[in-house]
């Protein structure tokens, strides 16, 4: 369960379970992203919307490399 008291070591361990390894960059940007929701909806996030937030991480990082 990921919510807004996860730290960077769940966050890791989540994506691992879908055979993403984060970075300890990408899951600092990516747990601060997730507590938000967490706090916006009040309550724990569903995979379904973590998986959301890293897409929108992923498409945000791609194009600050490219520009």
């Amino acid at each position: 369960v990921i919510g807004k008291h996860s730290g960077s070591a769940a966050i890791k361990s989540k994506f691992m379970e879908y055979g993403v390894e984060l970075s300890e960059e990408d899951a600092q940007e990516v747990l601060g992203r997730c507590r938000q929701m967490a706090m916006d909806k009040k309550r724990s996030l569903f995979d379904k919307e973590m998986a959301y937030i890293y897409k929108g991480y992923l498409a945000e990082k791609k194009r600050n490399q490219a520009g």
